[in-house]
């Protein structure tokens, strides 16, 4: 495969950034854990704690220091300009996904949860990308996933919108993993509220249902959320959104499905990587 046009990319094997580890985990089986009752701290009353194994994996990740991880995230997010959202029926159609949007020069991947086989793509575009490269995982709705999304080597998490009482467990777990979490919402309220759990950054879904103008009143209510709005959005589009002051913009079939050539205009069109 011709990896020109993929400068991100690292030979498999060679260490994660910050040493890391990327390896394996293990996959989980069985029913959804329950999620912690609030009030109880990160793991919930005394005895409520379930996270077992988990916290020994996150132990190994630890925000970064100077502005702290969301600050890092913010800025690199801002010069990613484009979210590539891959989401197919399975693993084999991921894996082609990913392999177009590293080719047109991408600089941010989300990996959905809800494909198969989701954690293997997402641990080899990992541990494949370079430290100024977001990868992460997408529509992140449980525990459970998000646990999953650390070990495979997830480096964000997103939530398409808010999920009862689950918001903020996962919050907590992406923090003590040392990764952003990006919840969703589409009224200025919810996305407030995602704002708030977020640390100033919130998903704006379905971005195209409300159109620029619903981005444009958001921004001048919220001016200081970080809004990355998602879903409808074509390539023709992506300007306008930026344009109307998103600080990034998430792309999904309609930008997987263009020729690579196409995606490195897009890519350079947007100004990625300035």
């Amino acid at each position: 495969m011709d990896r020109r046009g993929a400068r991100w990319c690292r030979p498999r094997g060679r260490a994660a950034p910050g040493g890391m580890d990327r390896g394996e985990g293990g996959r989980r089986s069985g029913r959804p854990r329950r999620l912690p009752v609030r009030g109880g701290g990160r793991g919930g009353p005394r005895g409520a704690d379930t996270r077992g194994s988990r916290s020994r994996a996150l132990r190994r990740r630890r925000p970064g220091r100077g502005g702290g991880p969301m600050t890092a995230f913010v800025e690199t997010l801002r010069r990613a300009r484009i979210v590539a959202v891959l989401r197919a029926d399975g693993a084999a159609a991921l894996e082609a996904q990913l392999d177009a949007v590293r080719e047109g020069g991408v600089r941010a991947i989300e990996v959905t949860t809800t494909a198969e086989g989701w954690q293997q793509v997402l641990r080899r575009a990992a541990s494949e990308a370079e430290a100024d490269v977001l990868v992460g995982a997408g529509t992140v709705t449980t525990i459970e996933q998000a646990e999953q999304a650390l070990e495979a080597g997830a480096r964000f998490l997103v939530s398409p919108y808010r999920v009862p009482d689950a918001v903020s467990a996962i919050a907590r777990t992406a923090a003590g993993g040392g990764v952003p979490f990006v919840p969703g919402g589409f009224t200025p309220a919810e996305v407030a509220e995602a704002a708030q759990v977020g640390d100033g950054v919130a998903k704006l879904f379905p971005a195209a249902t409300g159109g620029l103008a619903h981005l444009k009143a958001i921004r001048d209510v919220l001016p200081s959320v970080s809004i990355m709005p998602t879903g409808g959005i074509g390539p023709d589009d992506a300007a306008d959104w930026l344009a109307a002051g998103a600080v990034a913009v998430g792309l999904g079939g309609a930008l997987v499905r263009q020729p690579v050539a196409r995606i490195r205009d897009l890519m350079s069109s947007v100004g990625a990587g300035a």
